[in-house]
């Protein structure tokens, strides 16, 4: 009897260690498993001790750490421009992340921005910047420094194609293209220059006035025009008025007028942008 006793302990033993060794490897294989960690917005499979180092979350499945972490990528809107980027890049790139395609379109468009007009920083959306005919800057630190107020200089001198209206009233009054050949010595405050038939390259006027800064990215342009002689205008001398603003690095007006001085001519409005 104690020789079978001993038997069954000795075997009873030798079980032990071997279940013991059988266990081990599950329980390494249970304690390295893997999980689906969220940490930063950003989702990668690694074991629970490296997601708690990156003070992460671990998820079972990816579905689940997606659903909890947010999308891998999204609609970006940056520098008015839309693409699909991890949200942590389009952070850094001082953009704002939408989940489609035609919201972010659709955003960006009417994107804030910093809007200078007459020389006062606000924040406002790009449209009514625009309404207002005033300037977006990206920062408010590119705003002020590119907000004119009534210290600053304009530099206008360029050239600029432009659209002529005359006034309605007059039966014979028509709608003609120019070019304007806008000269300004050192960007001082005095200016000359030429408007020309854009289609043969004649002068048809000679122009010369002022330029004031008139705050919000923009500035006064007042002068006289006078027809040159062998014209069908000869004679004729205009009061020439302009609020010409900066839009993306170029100078524009849209609200340009003439009105006679002397001779018999029309008077008007025009439009035109620098080149």
């Amino acid at each position: 009897m104690k020789r079978i006793a001993s038997c069954l302990l000795m075997s009873l033993f030798v079980f032990g260690i071997l279940a013991g060794s059988m266990a081990l490897p599950s329980q390494a294989r249970a304690q390295s498993k893997e999980c689906w960690c969220c940490f930063q917005g950003r989702l990668a499979q690694m074991s629970p001790d490296e997601c708690k180092k990156r003070r992460g979350r671990c998820y079972p499945t990816k579905q689940q750490a997606r659903e909890a972490c947010g999308p891998e990528e999204c609609w970006c809107c940056y520098d008015g421009t839309v693409n699909e980027l991890p949200p942590q890049k389009c952070e850094k790139r001082r953009g704002r992340c939408y989940p489609t395609k035609p919201q972010a379109l659709k955003r960006c468009a009417e994107r804030e921005c910093w809007c200078c007009i007459d020389g006062q920083v606000m924040q406002m959306s790009s449209k009514l910047c625009k309404r207002k005919q005033g300037e977006c800057f990206r920062s408010r630190a590119e705003a002020k420094k590119g907000c004119l107020t009534g210290g600053e200089v304009c530099c206008l001198a360029g050239k600029y194609d432009g659209k002529s209206v005359d006034d309605p009233e007059y039966a014979h009054g028509e709608t003609s293209a120019f070019l304007l050949i806008l000269r300004q010595p050192n960007c001082g405050k005095k200016f000359h220059g030429e408007i020309l038939d854009p289609s043969s390259g004649v002068t048809r006027m000679t122009i010369r006035g002022t330029i004031t800064p008139a705050g919000g990215g923009c500035c006064n342009l007042v002068g006289v025009s006078t027809a040159a002689p062998g014209t069908d205008d000869e004679g004729c001398r205009h009061r020439i008025k302009a609020r010409l603003c900066r839009r993306g690095g170029t100078w524009f007006t849209e609200s340009g007028s003439y009105s006679i001085m002397t001779g018999d001519c029309l008077s008007g409005t025009f439009s035109m942008r620098q080149r």
